[in-house]
């Protein structure tokens, strides 16, 4: 197996530990680093995020966390919060929609109580113009998210569903679904499934993922498909949009999904060059097993857990491909300089988050921060480093 498939594996396997989601979510520079994905915890900042994405011409798609709920009461109040939030959308006027997982409402219940749930905020997004869409979990609730998918579909036709290119069985289940003139967010995959059912190797699940792709295109051109890529594989993604001008596919004929505080430039562009852009925002305080994921999709960040599994989390540690890395004898002070700025070899150990009202100091992965950081984070210089960053040192 491939290095990147062991760091993807030990990461998706530690998504699953209870123990390590109570060391998580106990310590607070874990949690400030999950602001590198997520606006904040409340729907109020997931709603406060979309509006700053709104002048950009992005939409945007809603998860509140959690799944696998196993006490009724707890997924009706799923489904009650979700009535609300649609209500939010309703007044914000906001290209806002959302996204939920089955087990989130019971699926691991029952299926029927699930799927009343389902129809329930189906019928309040058909309502206000949104899509409504659901998640794919994992392997072991294909089949009956497929069969949620056919029974709400046949009665609201905005619903969509995601679908994942490490799959084997993906490319059959698609071309199943053709007759329902389906809404598929086609996803590389995020969980830990056995070589059984899913590709092992990185390589193979980006082919499929290409392949599945410009089938639905050319469905998308017939007026079969609505296709939505969501992926972060920006050189995917721009053979993809070279696919869609060869087969006719109009620019409206497909989007691009991607998560929050991730390729935000390259978000940027490809809405600018005219494509549809929606930017998946998440929230909520069941963010652990979301969260590894994220991680999981840059496996060389197995390093970054390992140092807060003992206690090292603040000596220096960036997420790997998410910001410089902090130098362990740099000095505190109490200036913010962009990370832009910054002379190599000169960044502090401080962590404090940068959208705190209570602090100055700020977060190499908070995205909550200032304009003027084309990377979106501060960090504090000493005042050595300070001098020779204004010396172009």
């Amino acid at each position: 197996m491939e290095a990147v498939s062991i760091g993807r594996t030990i990461l998706l396997k530690m998504a699953e530990s209870p123990f390590l989601s109570r060391q998580a979510t106990q310590r607070a520079f874990v949690k400030r680093a999950t602001r590198r994905f997520m606006p904040g915890e409340a729907p109020e900042d997931a709603l406060h995020a979309a509006q700053m994405l709104k002048a950009e011409g992005r939409g945007t798609v809603f998860t509140k966390l959690g799944e696998n709920i196993v006490v009724p009461a707890d997924a009706e109040a799923v489904r009650d919060h979700y009535l609300w939030f649609f209500d939010q959308l309703a007044m914000s006027g906001l290209d806002g929609h959302v996204s939920v997982k089955p087990t989130q409402l019971g699926l691991d219940l029952s299926y029927d109580r699930c799927l009343e749930h389902m129809m329930v905020l189906a019928a309040r997004s058909e309502s206000i113009g949104k899509t409504f869409w659901i998640d794919m979990e994992g392997f072991v609730y294909v089949d009956p998210t497929l069969k949620l998918y056919r029974a709400l579909k046949a009665k609201h036709p905005q619903v969509g569903l995601a679908m994942q290119a490490y799959l084997y069985r993906t490319q059959a289940d698609i071309d199943a679904l053709m007759d329902l003139h389906p809404i598929i967010r086609l996803v590389k995959g995020a969980y830990a499934e056995p070589s059984s059912v899913a590709y092992p190797v990185k390589a193979d699940t980006n082919r499929n993922y290409f392949d599945l792709s410009d089938r639905m295109l050319q469905a998308a051109a017939a007026g079969r498909c609505m296709p939505i890529f969501g992926t972060h594989d920006i050189p995917l993604l721009d053979r993809l949009v070279a696919r869609a001008k060869a087969h006719g596919t109009p620019d409206r004929g497909y989007e691009i999904h991607m998560l929050y505080g991730i390729r935000d430039a390259d978000q940027r562009r490809l809405r600018s060059e005219g494509r549809t852009v929606k930017t998946l925002i998440s929230y909520g305080n069941a963010w652990y097993k979301w969260y590894m994921r994220r991680l999981a999709e840059r496996p060389a960040n197995v390093g970054f857990v390992g140092k807060w599994m003992v206690g090292e989390g603040t000596r220096g540690v960036a997420i790997r491909g998410h910001g410089p890395r902090i130098a362990p004898n740099a000095r505190r002070s109490h200036s913010s300089t962009p990370v832009a700025q910054l002379p190599a070899g000169r960044l502090t150990r401080s962590f404090a988050v940068c959208g705190s009202r209570n602090s100055k100091r700020s977060c190499i992965h908070c995205l909550a921060g200032r304009p003027s950081c084309s990377a979106g984070a501060y960090l504090r210089l000493s005042s050595a480093a300070r001098a020779a960053s204004a010396k172009g040192g």
